[in-house]
């Protein structure tokens, strides 16, 4: 089961990361939500945001809170997207996903620590 996007493109600049991703069509995540009319589910949003920002930028810590998440325009398969991702310090991270439709989801990540 495909489970991440393709990454068409990656920009990193001082404590900010740009993607381009792709959504593959068979994307597993896809599958049942809803089976008429497929969505990328808001939390999988969140995960890339949490997964993209320790592989790229270094947060090492887990997950506390969100603050300010919204979701403004579904994500449909084949969905061609640019996540933005700025480190605020090692325990706060925002996040944007946007197309040529218009923003579609944002928020803020806050992460504990590891000790």
């Amino acid at each position: 089961m495909v489970t991440e996007p393709i990454i068409d493109s990656e920009n990193i600049e001082d404590q900010t990361i740009s993607l381009e991703l792709r959504l593959p069509h068979d994307l597993g995540y896809l599958q049942g939500h809803f089976p008429d009319a497929p969505i990328l589910p808001g939390v999988v949003q969140i995960d890339w945001a949490i997964a993209f920002a320790k592989r790229y930028l270094g947060i090492d810590g887990e997950f506390n809170k969100m603050e300010n998440v919204k979701f403004k325009n579904i994500i449909s398969p084949d969905a061609l997207l640019n996540l933005t991702i700025v480190k605020k310090d090692n325990e706060k991270i925002t996040f944007e996903y946007q197309s040529e439709k218009g923003n579609h989801s944002s928020g803020r990540i806050y992460f504990t620590p590891c000790q």
